[in-house]
């Protein structure tokens, strides 16, 4: 699932350019979180496909909301608002 994620970071890096990308990233929290709910959507929606019991699906989910609600990320969002997002 990480590289599931990782995919997607290399992806949009060659749409903008690597330099460009992390420039954005690191100075544009709402950048940073555009492209990081992105990822994180294809990583939840990845594991969708193998996690069959929806108990463990919401553990994990909840997990990846925690990343992206968390401080390395600027805590643009909420925890719950996070997995919403994740959710679509």
């Amino acid at each position: 699932d990480t590289v599931c994620h990782e995919q997607v970071h290399e992806r949009q890096q060659r749409e903008i350019g690597i330099e460009e990308w992390w420039r954005r990233f690191y100075e544009d929290k709402q950048f940073r979180y555009d492209q990081e709910l992105e990822a994180y959507r294809a990583q939840y929606q990845f594991m969708r496909e193998r996690i069959r019991d929806r108990n463990k699906l919401t553990v994990y989910v909840t997990r990846l909301a925690s990343f992206l609600s968390g401080s390395m990320y600027g805590n643009i969002v909420t925890q719950s608002e996070a997995v919403r997002a994740i959710r679509g």
